[in-house]
């Protein structure tokens, strides 16, 4: 007897003036002609209302659970969790850009950035707990574990505190709920709970809207109407061919499975009875019944792969990944099963076996290139043997990695040359920031280069050239490996924060003049203040590039020269004499030896100082005598009081 012919309804269900007598085809109604199918979920109550449950004692953040309206279909309404409970409720999302979808897909799985609302250094830290335990699917499940952290570690400092005691359930919830989300909709990748890969939970009950219910009414023998499944019969009375006739025909559900297993007086023969009359089984039934409670586990994953039809990516990767003989269950699994591998079990499968040669080459390269751009880079980054990772994965795999992805292999890895080599190797297209980091991290720093040749360097940045020049043991190499094109690159302001931060300050100078082909006054500047040999620098430089300086620089360069006369015969008259009176009253005002910058300066300039400069130079003067004799001296004017000033 299947499920249509014992369950009966109390009455017929309406859809859009359509009355059904079978859940199954109201449901498949509803699918078909709803404008927005997608937005259809179904939950399964145990009283005629849609609601969170406020004793629920699951670990998991309170909400409420439901299955796309999709999957209840595909699984014929025996859905692993619930599904006998009386009430089938059809609901929409209320806002379904508020819902969060999980998949394979990871890379349009971007929420990392809804994590704002919390402290910064909270956040930090629940990620450096989670990050020891888990390795992330996509940031969707960062989001929904460091979420599920904060809200732990609230619960603790709760509990030891003085406020009243607070379920984690619950700060779970208003923590996703901070986060400005209604729920998630998992498709298939288990990051809601692993035992059902396929699942959805809203956090408030105004997320949904309920549009149907259907009382699931099932019929005793006595024909009193209760809200419970037909009981199984008793193991012990049963015929074999009544047995697997109920096996072939009923819809079980996994708690059935369990009765049958729990109970049977030969628990390997029930267990054989099951695979060899059950088409699908779900993840439950396989792994947390049927393998649970084999004597011989290998023998039972062998019947399972040869009998069970419709076995899901997670089946076949636990099948895959337990089994001892991988070569014999690849075989029986056969290869349409092996490509329902999803990515992330591929990349399971590639991480955790030890022979990752022999399960490349029962995965194959279709399968392998579902792999996303974090699986690649989490299998290089583990590997032991990274050389025969990087062939397995393949150039198609390795140029899906992005620069940080690069950079962190790169930057981790205890043999820099290896990484180096396997991603000049099998990465086709290199980015200014893989360019740099191959660079960076080599080294023999030429023979990369000579690798990676002009076109691939030329698309270095500034800040690139900047770090490299900086960074670099050998400057000179890393120069000529850089070229002029590049170092042309640098702006004013990193090329002062280069010369500025330069061991070897006069290497670096040499550097900059030999490679720059236009030097701006503040490159003349920079090049002048912090070479050591002045004098040579500027007989380098030449006249041309003198005479760039500004008013600014000139005043700079003279005030803070040790050697102001030295300064002033490299500077030369004609640059001093571009200096604006204020600039005049800084360097008189600001100098050691007044009388000596004075003498530099001379009386033209010195004559440029106005009224009130002369006061202010007189007043603030530590020996304001010697102030006026050298001011005396080289004032031209006629202003009586100033004169009188000066007597």
């Amino acid at each position: 007897m299947n499920f249509k012919q014992w369950l009966i309804l109390s009455e017929t269900i309406t859809v859009k003036d359509e009355e059904f007598r079978d859940p199954l085809n109201a449901l498949k109604h509803i699918q078909a002609t709803h404008p927005n199918p997608e937005n259809l979920v179904v939950t399964f109550t145990a009283i005629d209302k849609v609601g969170i449950n406020p004793k629920s004692t699951y670990s998991t953040p309170f909400g409420i659970y439901f299955y796309p309206l999709d999957y209840v279909i595909e699984k014929k309404i025996n859905v692993p969790f619930a599904g006998d409970q009386p009430y089938i409720n059809v609901c929409e999302f209320t806002r379904p850009d508020k819902i969060l979808h999980m998949t394979d897909d990871v890379n349009n799985q971007k929420g990392l950035e809804l994590l704002n609302i919390f402290p910064q250094e909270e956040v930090d830290a629940a990620m450096q707990n989670i990050s020891n335990k888990y390795i992330f699917r996509s940031d969707y499940s960062k989001l929904w574990l460091v979420t599920k952290q904060i809200a732990g570690k609230r619960a603790i400092d709760v509990y030891y505190g003085v406020e009243e005691k607070t379920n984690e359930a619950v700060l779970w919830n208003t923590n996703l709920r901070k986060c400005g989300i209604d729920g998630f909709l998992d498709h298939g990748t288990g990051t809601i709970h692993t035992n059902e890969p396929t699942q959805g939970v809203v956090f408030t009950a105004n997320s949904l809207k309920r549009i149907l219910v259907i009382p699931q009414r099932l019929f005793t023998k006595q024909g009193e109407s209760m809200p419970v499944r037909k009981p199984l019969p008793d193991l012990n009375r049963i015929p074999l061919n009544q047995l697997e006739n109920l096996l072939k025909t009923r819809n079980l559900s996994d708690n059935d499975f369990h009765y049958l297993l729990a109970f049977a007086p030969d628990k390997d023969e029930m267990a054989k009875l099951i695979v060899q009359h059950v088409k699908e089984l779900s993840v439950n039934n396989i792994i947390g019944n049927l393998l649970d409670v084999a004597s011989d586990k290998q023998e039972m994953a062998r019947l399972i792969a040869q009998h069970v039809t419709e076995l899901s990516s997670r089946n076949i990767s636990f099948l895959l990944s337990t089994a001892d003989d991988k070569d014999e269950m690849a075989r029986f699994l056969g290869p349409d099963n092996i490509n329902k591998l999803s990515g992330d079990h591929v990349y399971n499968l590639l991480l955790t076996t030890s022979d990752k040669e022999k399960m490349a080459e029962i995965l194959g390269p279709d399968n392998i290139n579902k792999l996303n751009y974090d699986n690649v880079y989490h299998l290089l980054y583990y590997a032991p043997n990274k050389n025969k990772m990087a062939i397995i994965l393949g150039p198609e795999n390795i140029n899906k990695l992005n620069d940080e992805n690069v950079n962190n292999l790169l930057y981790c890895a205890s043999d820099k040359d290896q990484m180096v080599s396997i991603i000049i190797k099998h990465k086709k297209e290199s980015t200014d920031a893989n360019v740099f980091a191959l660079l960076f991290y080599a080294s023999d720093k030429e023979k990369i280069a000579r690798i990676l040749g002009p076109d691939n360097i030329n698309k270095l940045t500034g800040k690139n050239v900047q770090i490299l020049l900086h960074g670099a043991s050998d400057k000179v190499e890393m120069a000529e490996i850089l070229g002029s094109d590049n170092i042309n690159k640098i702006t004013d302001d990193r090329l002062s924060i280069l010369l500025k931060n330069a061991s070897d300050k006069d290497q670096m100078v040499s550097i900059i003049i030999k490679h720059k082909k236009e030097l701006t006054d503040a490159n003349v500047f920079a090049l002048l203040s912090y070479a050591s040999d002045k004098e040579k620098i500027a007989e380098i430089l030449g006249s041309d590039n003198i005479n760039k300086l500004t008013n600014d620089n000139v005043t700079l360069l003279l005030g803070l020269a040790s050697d102001k006369v030295e300064m002033a015969r490299i500077l030369r008259q004609e640059n001093i004499n571009k200096l604006s009176g204020d600039r005049i009253y800084v360097l008189l005002n600001t100098a050691d030896d007044k009388e000596k910058i004075a003498e530099i300066l001379g009386p033209d300039n010195i004559n440029k100082l106005n009224d009130m400069d002369i006061y202010n130079l007189l007043m603030h003067a530590d020996d304001k005598e010697k102030m006026r004799q050298f001011l005396r001296k080289y004032y031209t004017g006629t202003n009586p009081e100033v004169i009188s000033s000066l007597e």
